[in-house]
């Protein structure tokens, strides 16, 4: 049931990555260096106080570049491999009891993977939502709600692991029947 779990949270985690790249592993390193998260052994850094200091500013500078459209156009360009990369790293922190060559297999298909089809969906839902005659405000109520969506489903899945996986794929769902 733990490893169940574990990969639930991984996957999810991994999804809310797929919205902010930093989000998720702040809310991670919060909750290691409270005890409430056990990572996997390579990956106790995440836990460290220089690794919070460091997606602290990091998350701040990704939220407030997503406001400004030349920067945010840019980091549209970037988001996939780097929300890939995330995804593969935060499904790693969680994979315990698991020979290398699967956990690494498993992280990156299912964190890497789903991270990616959420950065995916994602893109398409703005871009088939956003014209020429909108695109500021449009394009700033686009970015609070991916912070939004990034930060509930990373907090939901470090508190209720099995009720937040649902949500996920309801946050999913209605994306889909939104680009459709």
């Amino acid at each position: 049931m733990n490893l169940v779990l574990n990969l639930l949270i991984g996957i999810g985690l991994s999804a809310a990555s797929g919205f902010r790249v930093f989000i998720p592993l702040l809310i991670m390193s919060i909750s290691a260096l409270s005890g409430d998260l056990i990572l996997a052994e390579n990956f106790e850094w995440i836990g460290s106080y220089s690794a919070l200091s460091v997606f602290i500013v990091a998350t701040i500078i990704e939220a407030a570049a997503y406001y400004l459209p030349a920067i945010d156009e840019f980091l549209e360009k970037i988001s996939k491999p780097a929300t890939m990369v995330a995804g593969t790293i935060i499904m790693s922190s969680f994979i315990v009891d698991l020979s290398p060559m699967l956990g690494w297999v498993l992280a990156i298909i299912a964190g890497g993977g789903t991270s990616a089809l959420v950065n995916e969906q994602r893109l398409e839902s703005k871009k088939n939502s956003i014209t020429a005659n909108t695109i500021n405000l449009k394009s700033l109520l686009f970015s609070t709600r991916e912070i939004c969506s990034a930060a509930s489903l990373s907090l939901l899945m470090m508190l209720a692991p099995i009720t937040s996986f649902l949500v996920f794929f309801v946050i999913v769902v209605l994306l889909i029947k939104q680009i459709f």
